[in-house]
């Protein structure tokens, strides 16, 4: 969750670093996600998730996880980026996010591009 924060805010304010990030039940929209800089980094590639029962986890804005995952999803999509916004079972555990890790990574990996 928070882990999820960390790796987005890492590849957008050191896009030298990082081609992208994968962010599993991360309450993005309760953190700053812009880049260090004020300029936009190159495009980069984001695999964001939340499960279905996240939806009764309410974050410090007012929203719930899902629409916090799909909000992020679309602002980081209209600044250039490409974003893949997936949603499993399982609720806010770590069995929830090893069940979505795989194609989390195949799709962060490139193997889930459309080319």
């Amino acid at each position: 969750s928070l882990g999820a924060v960390t790796a987005v805010r890492a590849a957008l304010r050191r896009p030298e670093n990082f081609e992208g990030a994968v962010g599993l039940s991360g309450p993005l929209t309760d953190h700053p996600l812009a880049p260090a800089t004020g300029a936009e980094p190159p495009p980069a590639r984001f695999f964001l998730s939340a499960s279905h029962e996240e939806a009764a986890a309410i974050l410090d804005n007012g929203i719930d996880q899902l629409d916090a995952t799909r909000r992020t999803g679309a602002d980081l999509a209209s600044r250039g980026h490409t974003v893949e916004c997936a949603y499993g079972e399982g609720g806010h555990t770590y069995a929830a996010w090893e069940a979505m890790l795989p194609r989390a990574l195949s799709w962060a990996l490139g193997a889930g591009a459309e080319n």
